[in-house]
């Protein structure tokens, strides 16, 4: 039988890294939404000086989709194919803060949340990873098969 490099404990680790980092988008863009001027601007089309398009939404949506695919796909990928699924969503990730910059010390802060957890996510899905506390799924086992 297949013995995974990582454990269930690092993959529900990485998973749930993917639902703080959707989280932290989610309340960082609901504080935008009730901030002063902001529906004005993006009925504009302009927001912080950049004409919005269609084209902009549905990029903010793909990428918005990207960590709830992770939380599945956490649990679903085999070892080399999680790690290298990581090592491209992580980044694609990152680049999202950059495009409508922080603007205040909140959203600076939900954008530091965000990037402590992605490089969590990077140092969890290394390859040849050690899981986390091997101890605590061989704990794990022995209360699940206990009568």
């Amino acid at each position: 039988m297949y013995q995974s490099q990582f454990s269930a404990t690092q993959r529900g680790l990485l998973s749930a890294l993917w639902i703080s980092v959707l989280i932290q988008t989610v309340f960082r863009d609901i504080h935008q939404l009730v901030k002063p001027g902001f529906l004005d601007e993006i009925a504009d089309g302009v927001f912080q000086g950049t004409v919005v398009t269609d084209w902009h939404f549905l990029f903010g949506a793909v990428i918005l989709q990207l960590p709830i695919w992770m939380i599945v796909l956490s649990h679903a990928l085999s070892d080399r194919s999680l790690v290298v699924t990581h090592r491209i969503a992580v980044p694609l990730m990152s680049v999202m803060p950059f495009l409508a910059w922080p603007s205040d010390p909140d959203d600076w802060f939900h954008t530091l949340m965000q990037f402590i957890a992605l490089g969590a996510m990077l140092y969890v899905a290394r390859p040849n990873a050690r899981p986390v506390d091997e101890n605590v799924d061989k704990c794990h086992l022995a209360v699940t098969e206990s009568p």
